[in-house]
């Protein structure tokens, strides 16, 4: 299969908080029911094909690893401030701890 788009790694986001945040099912299904149906809702927008409930949760897998180390830096961040801190300089903090703890190197424009 081909390498992932953006634009499927926004749908899977967007299928798995709709599936999981269902007010009437989200947390009653188990893990099997749950990629089932959020493979149907990706399949629906990218065609029946398009991926696979495997391949959907080793990028999940991928993704929300990502989600928490992003979660973590900004945490981290915002919590170790010094008064007079601006917000350039939060998102800079937050930056360097991102990229030190995922080893990615990101291009800043200040």
């Amino acid at each position: 299969m081909t390498s992932w788009k953006l634009s499927e790694d926004v749908t899977l986001c967007e299928c798995w908080v709709r599936t999981t945040h269902d007010p009437i099912t989200g947390n009653e299904m188990d893990k099997r029911e749950m990629w089932s149906k959020i493979t149907k809702s990706f399949c629906d927008v990218h065609g029946k094909d398009a991926r696979s409930s495997q391949g959907l949760q080793g990028r999940w897998k991928k993704l929300n690893a990502s989600f928490t180390c992003w979660k973590n830096a900004i945490s981290h961040a915002s919590g170790n401030l010094r008064s007079g801190t601006s917000l350039a300089d939060e998102v800079t903090i937050f930056l360097f701890i991102y990229m030190h703890s995922t080893h990615i190197n990101i291009l800043i424009y200040l």
